[in-house]
């Protein structure tokens, strides 16, 4: 209950007489919280598991094995056993962890080091050509056996100024054909109003044909819904066009 009393502060030894509760032992807010407040604390004084230094720990917070005064200290105590490399491209050094450098190639120090290495991308690039050849889904599979049946020679998943992977190739007519999926690539007839997901692949199908028509090449792009449902109607317009030209 408030009450008008007089008391000697606990941490300062100010006294003071004013209006407050029974039990009051500070003067005021700033002394309160100065005060090491030893009735309240729970927990106990543990060692920084980095630097040695004594803190307090609240008894909420003395379940983990190990203790840090610091966010500091805990970065460096987790980072002890990290070894030091060195970056293949930019040359900076950078440290890993000894359970990342058992899993992983130690090359790069960051995701955009890795990504311009000529080496890499080279690989990479071959990699997704042996992937595409070694793996033709039944749309192209229907447009190989269109493609033998009229006799004409034509290359597989070929690339493309060292860019774009094409289904078929034809070099001696300078003919490029795509096979398109109705939904990846956005067919107009099927999906009148494209998520952003097809205007993105849309928009990337319309940069690959003007590089190549650039390179001096033809691009013939067939949709899945045609291939499947008037067969007849591909077969004659590769036959027209191919023995035409």
């Amino acid at each position: 209950m408030y009450a008008v009393r007089t008391i000697i502060c606990a941490l300062c030894g100010k006294v003071i007489t004013k209006r407050m509760p029974a039990g009051r032992q500070y003067c005021s807010v700033t002394c309160s919280r100065s005060s090491p407040h030893l009735q309240r604390r729970t927990g106990k004084i543990v060692i920084c598991q980095n630097c040695g230094k004594a803190i307090y720990k609240q008894l909420s917070l003395l379940r983990p094995k190990h203790h840090f005064c610091s966010l500091k200290c805990a970065n460096q105590w987790q980072g002890r056993n990290k070894t030091e490399h060195s970056c293949k491209i930019c040359g900076k050094a950078f440290c890993w962890s000894p359970s990342r450098s058992r899993q992983n190639k130690i090359t790069y120090c960051s995701l955009a080091c890795r990504d311009v290495d000529p080496e890499r991308r080279d690989h990479l690039r071959r990699m997704n050509v042996k992937q595409l050849t070694m793996h033709p889904n039944n749309l192209e599979r229907s447009v190989y056996t269109i493609l033998d049946n009229i006799g004409i020679f034509y290359e597989r998943q070929y690339l493309i100024g060292e860019k774009f992977c094409v289904d078929a190739f034809i070099s001696s007519l300078g003919i490029v054909i795509q096979v398109d999926g109705d939904y990846w690539h956005g067919n107009p007839a099927r999906f009148p109003i494209l998520t952003d997901r097809q205007q993105k692949r849309t928009a990337f199908d319309r940069s690959q044909d003007a590089y190549m028509q650039a390179c001096g090449y033809h691009v013939i792009r067939l949709w899945e819904s045609d291939i499947k449902r008037s067969p007849g109607q591909v077969t004659d317009l590769l036959h027209s066009v191919l023995t035409q030209s």
